[in-house]
């Protein structure tokens, strides 16, 4: 999701280290973020963010919240599709579409799982892309807690 506002890295100090080293396959997000058309409307993707809670949101929520942010232009077709991968995550994980998870404990998860698998171009490859949903699920949920944008406001 191409936010301007918000910057990779910022939330759990622990997965800094974590999101360095996986920095140039990672890099979608926060490169995305700096070309974002959304710069023009900070309100209106605070205001679509703040009424969905990512800790607390069900797939059809998420699916809701993706799509209103790309009708209004804060988000490119790729950030879409690349969104649209984490409702095919849930659906992969047996949540159902009504059923509310917390996603950024889901990522947390999912990667740990995988990184306990075989190391091979594959798994880097299936790490690099749960990385980067996690740091989109965390970028929302600041943005939830911090509609206003207070603290938000960072070097991407």
């Amino acid at each position: 999701m191409r936010i301007n506002t918000v910057s990779t890295g910022y939330a759990d100090p622990a997965l800094r280290g974590r999101r360095a080293e996986l920095s140039e396959s990672t890099a979608g997000p926060a490169a995305a973020l700096a070309e974002s058309p959304a710069a023009a409307a900070p309100s209106a993707i605070a205001q679509i963010v703040a009424a969905y809670d990512v800790s607390n949101i069900s797939p059809t929520e998420f699916s809701e919240m993706v799509q209103k942010l790309y009708v209004a232009g804060a988000i490119s077709e790729g950030d879409l599709q690349e969104l649209a991968g984490i409702r095919l995550d849930l659906e992969s994980g047996g949540i159902g579409p009504d059923e509310k998870v917390n996603l950024k404990d889901f990522y947390a998860r999912q990667l740990r799982e995988a990184q306990s698998q075989s190391d091979d171009d594959a798994l880097r490859s299936n790490l690099a892309s749960l990385a980067r949903r996690l740091d989109w699920v965390e970028k929302l949920a600041i943005l939830h807690a911090q509609p206003n944008g207070a603290g938000v406001d960072a070097v991407v």
